[in-house]
């Protein structure tokens, strides 16, 4: 008898605000966070990652850029308002470009308005 596998088989893409509220410690924490998180889910085989801030936009790990390097996750809290849903159709773009069968979206948030 053979046990069906499946594999993980997953992209996820961590999506880190840098709005105005995350000044301070708050940015620290959160852009620690994201980090962890790409480098934790990076050995898992089947497991494809990629991160990227909010509201200005931009790559913070790109999918086939490993994450060893805390340094490119070093952004800072830009100011202004949180344009959460922006923020997540961005990475929504980024997600459905994938093969992957699952998507996963982890928000790196302080969950403040501004």
């Amino acid at each position: 008898q053979q046990a069906m596998r499946r594999g993980i088989n997953t992209a996820v893409f961590v999506l880190l605000d840098t709005s105005g509220s995350m000044g301070g410690a708050r940015i620290e924490i959160a852009r620690a966070a994201a980090y962890a998180t790409a480098r934790a889910m990076q050995p898992i085989r089947g497991v494809a990652i990629a991160a990227g801030c909010f509201p200005v936009g931009g790559m913070l790990k790109t999918w086939s850029q490993p994450a060893h390097d805390p340094l490119s996750f070093g952004v800072q809290a830009t100011g202004g308002s949180t344009p959460l849903a922006e923020g997540m159709l961005a990475a929504r773009r980024e997600l459905l470009a994938r093969r992957e069968a699952r998507k996963l979206l982890v928000v790196v948030t302080d969950g403040e308005p501004n």
